[in-house]
């Protein structure tokens, strides 16, 4: 177990869908929203592994999930989490805890820090967050990042504020941004390196204490543009 200034904590899982992550970030990724009334459970699980699986093999292809799937990692009291049994629901990587809905919000009181999103699994038929009235409002994520490089290239205070007022946007399609190709939507991919770049860094001024998801990656095709 790991330690905090709040004592031992338990580190835990949980595969969610796009309206699922909206809410959690917009409530500052400080707890998990209710459950709906045909939701009795809430799910976290004990293995990354596990929620991995989850979020590939079933939220990115589904319609219901928004054609995406992101593994949340997050810490539990462990004081509290020891009143919780673990129940295999398959091989021993499938680990997960029972937690009834009622108490899900005593559960979000004993989480310790922020929620993480540290994997992102997209479908074919991605299309984002809705993003809020600005610039972007209704464009899906694909036409999203060549119409931000229009405006970085227009007025540069225009661009840094329109990635602050998309924050739940750029967080969730970043990611998507580095591994789709946009050759067709008139991005080359030494453009869309360049643009991403950009987007990262006033990510990183703003929000230091998170990455963005797909930064590594950015990172391996810029090297493979210098080779």
């Amino acid at each position: 177990m790991a330690k905090s200034a709040q004592g031992k904590v338990r580190t835990l899982y949980r595969p969610v869908g796009l309206g699922e992550v909206v809410a959690i970030l917009e409530a500052g990724a400080a707890r998990f929203p209710p459950r709906l009334p045909e939701q009795p459970i809430f799910y976290p699980m004990l293995t990354r592994e596990y929620a991995e699986q989850i979020t590939q093999g079933w939220n990115a292809p589904s319609a219901i999930a928004g054609y995406a799937g992101f593994v949340t990692q997050f810490q539990v009291d462990a004081k509290y989490a020891a009143r919780f049994k673990a129940h295999v629901v398959g091989s021993a990587v499938h680990r997960e805890w029972w937690v009834p809905a009622e108490q899900l919000e005593e559960f979000n009181q004993h989480l310790v820090g922020p929620i993480a999103l540290v994997s992102a699994h997209y479908g074919a038929g991605y299309s984002g967050p809705l993003p809020q009235p600005m610039m972007l409002k209704g464009r899906s994520a694909r036409e999203q990042l060549p119409l931000l490089e229009r405006i970085c290239q227009y007025n540069g205070m225009d661009f840094v504020l329109e990635v602050l007022v998309q924050r739940v946007a750029v967080q969730l399609n970043f990611a998507y941004w580095v591994r789709t190709d946009l050759t067709a939507d008139g991005l080359s991919l030494a453009r869309k390196v360049t643009i991403l770049h950009d987007v990262q860094a006033v990510w990183k001024d703003r929000f230091p204490e998170t990455t963005l998801l797909g930064s590594d990656e950015l990172q391996e095709l810029s090297a493979d543009l210098q080779t």
